[in-house]
């Protein structure tokens, strides 16, 4: 346990690391105490992981009124050309038709939120 601020802290040091520190945090404070084989710890890491970015997922598609199964499948692409979508996909996403005076407000939103979602859990 007395590492774990010596982590948190190189973290800090790294912009890579500081959006995903919160949930590393959170992964070191509340599943750490509970594991006992150190083998165990990368795959309990991984399952807190998984369910931590499908969460993100779900919350970023209700708050934001999106198409969870397209949004899932934009932040895939995005990931495997390395190239954002283009403005109508991204605008697509909405489940419900957004006017053409909020359009740019929307893309820029939506924008925002998937390279915020994929810099955290990428």
């Amino acid at each position: 346990m007395t590492q774990y601020p010596q982590i948190l802290k190189q973290l800090d040091s790294d912009i890579k690391w500081r959006k995903k520190k919160d949930l590393i945090q959170k992964f070191i404070e509340e599943n750490s105490p509970h594991i006992k084989d150190e083998e165990a710890i990368s795959k309990e890491f991984d399952i807190f992981w998984d369910k931590e970015k499908q969460q993100a997922l779900a919350n970023s598609s209700s708050s934001e009124g999106l198409d969870q199964e397209q949004f899932k499948n934009i932040i895939s692409d995005y990931l495997y050309t390395d190239k954002l979508p283009r403005r109508a996909d991204i605008i697509s996403l909405k489940n419900k038709k957004t006017k053409l005076t909020e359009r740019k407000t929307v893309f820029q939103n939506i924008k925002t939120i998937i390279i915020d979602f994929v810099e955290r859990f990428e």
